[in-house]
């Protein structure tokens, strides 16, 4: 009998180092030696189970998206039947007591380096445009009888106001600039009526 794979374990173990490290050093000041010190392994298997740095920020940026797709899949699945879009603002725009989780600090970090990352540019490009049309078929179920033009424009701006609100965290604002950016994603969703 031979030893057990220990593959996923390995990679999750570096993915987590990773998103860790990205989180507490930036994107461009993380380095593979750190990775495998917060990781409590050799830097070979880093190269061993995943490839180069590269090929760990693409594992990474994937993981974390396949991540906030299976939330929000689960998100949908819990909505109320009776106003699902104005429950789906409310979850877009939880107001965070503790900050952000390293995963949002290091997925934000990522956006905002996308332009020298074409692979990890397209997943975040796609999953926010799934995200929309998320929102948009939700409003769809809620409001039949809006235009699909007019679904869409509101989806894609509840969303990018989430992103938005999520990246400007760091900033400590006062709570009341999250609240007022959920008041207007709630009358927007309602202008729909």
């Amino acid at each position: 009998m031979g030893r057990p794979d220990r593959s996923k374990e390995r990679i999750e173990q570096i993915l987590d180092a990773f998103e860790t490290c990205v989180a507490s050093h930036g994107l461009e000041g993380t380095k593979l030696e750190m990775v495998a010190q917060e990781a409590g392994i050799q830097r070979s298997l880093i190269r061993h189970y995943l490839g180069n740095r590269e090929a760990v920020l693409v594992a990474w940026a994937q993981r974390s998206i396949d991540r906030y797709r299976e939330s929000l899949d689960e998100l949908v699945e819990a909505l109320p039947k009776r106003k699902p879009c104005i429950a789906l603002v409310d979850y877009l725009f939880l107001q965070s007591t503790s900050g952000p989780s390293d995963a949002e600090l290091a997925l934000d970090i990522l956006i905002a380096s996308s332009d020298r990352h074409d692979e990890c540019r397209s997943m975040i490009s796609d999953f926010i445009q799934d995200m929309v049309a998320l929102v948009a078929d939700q409003m769809a179920t809620q409001y039949p009888s809006a235009s699909r033009n007019s679904r869409f424009e509101i989806a894609n701006a509840i969303v990018a106001m989430s992103f938005c609100a999520e990246s400007l965290h760091p900033l400590r604002l006062p709570p009341k600039h999250k609240k007022a950016w959920k008041k207007v994603a709630k009358r927007l969703v309602t202008s729909l009526e």
